[in-house]
């Protein structure tokens, strides 16, 4: 296994408990717009499989290979 790439530490702040679900929400309930909130989470959650899928393919195929 390898260490963590830049673009891996870069994304990790993604991968850390539910924080930003959290700060979303509040902005969004301070800013008078909750249903906003679900929207932006729903965006978030895409981007995060748009950035982990590619990474869990490029991994499933160099285990494959080293079998």
């Amino acid at each position: 296994m390898t260490a963590p790439g830049m673009f891996d530490r870069f994304c990790a702040a993604d991968r850390r408990p539910a924080n930003i679900y959290i700060w979303v929400l509040a902005i969004a309930l301070i800013l008078g717009a909750p249903e906003k909130a679900l929207i932006v989470m729903a965006w978030w959650e895409l981007m995060t499989v748009a950035i982990d899928i590619p990474q869990a393919a490029r991994m499933w195929i160099l285990r494959q290979k080293t079998r």
